[in-house]
């Protein structure tokens, strides 16, 4: 049953970041990042009016708010990179941050199996290939180093927010996540005040973005009832493959099609996150 949970963690990542992304094309990140914290925020508090339990702990604020702050400038670096790239590899980019744990448990002596050892190799080697320059052109002209930067750093911190979450209390998911999403929700405030930022959005894409913040809370609900279960490494493993729905949407909503060689280097990230995690 965990991976059942785990894999509605993938597909609703997927969404959100296929829809965050067509909309960041359109809209400023930051504003698109507020919406979706903000009703995440409210729908989690809704379920705590119906009943829902809250508790944290101190080891729940320690590790809660450097998430929401990590999430925070890695959604933002994220959805800039989404809006400036084709959705399907960018988003597979973003599956780099499963390396961060694996260097984490190497630095405190754990040692890196076969197969994780295979899957760093073969992301980092992917993510080689998406940068890399043949015959004196880019393999593809459709990516900026500046936009492989943004979301390699988005996968930074999303890497490091996972270590947090696994070395605080994740069996105390929902009250960690309400944290998480009240942080984002202020920090983001804090950004559209000082940059004077107001919701100028046409009313159907205003109505597109607002789901994603219940989808959100939907995606984080079913990876704690994973995580809950005792299938953290399932949920790992499977939350990382949801560039595979991402790409999916890409390609039949908006026709976005890679290359044969952008397409080698998808697979690779997606069978490297497998493997390592």
């Amino acid at each position: 049953m965990g991976s059942y949970w785990a894999l509605l963690t993938a597909f609703a990542n997927g969404f959100v970041d296929f829809e965050a992304g067509s909309e960041a094309k359109l809209y400023s990140p930051v504003l698109i990042s507020w919406l979706i914290s903000f009703v995440s925020a409210i729908s989690f508090l809704s379920l705590r009016l119906l009943g829902h339990s809250i508790r944290l702990d101190p080891a729940d604020y320690i590790y809660g708010i450097p998430i929401g702050l990590l999430l925070a400038f890695g959604n933002i670096a994220y959805l800039k990179a989404l809006a400036s790239g084709p959705i399907g590899l960018i988003s597979a980019v973003g599956g780099i941050s499963v390396i961060i744990p694996v260097l984490y448990d190497t630095f405190i002596g754990k040692a890196l199996s076969l197969s994780g050892g295979s899957g760093v190799s073969m992301i980092l080697a992917a993510v080689y290939l998406i940068a890399m320059h043949t015959n004196g052109s880019a393999i593809t002209g459709r990516i900026q180093p500046i936009v492989l930067i943004l979301a390699s750093l988005a996968a930074m911190a999303f890497g490091v927010s996972d270590i947090f979450f696994k070395l605080g209390n994740p069996s105390n998911g929902f009250g960690l996540l309400l944290l998480i999403q009240l942080v984002e929700c202020f920090l983001f405030s804090l950004i559209l005040g000082a940059r004077r930022i107001g919701i100028r959005m046409q009313r159907r894409h205003l109505l597109l973005i607002l789901p994603l913040g219940l989808v959100n809370m939907l995606g984080w609900l079913a990876y704690s009832a994973a995580v809950t279960k005792g299938y953290i490494d399932i949920a790992s493993a499977l939350a990382y493959c949801s560039p595979v729905f991402t790409l999916l949407l890409a390609h039949f909503c908006i026709g976005e099609v890679l290359s044969r060689k952008e397409m080698i280097a998808f697979c690779m990230i997606i069978a490297g996150a497998w493997l390592v995690a």
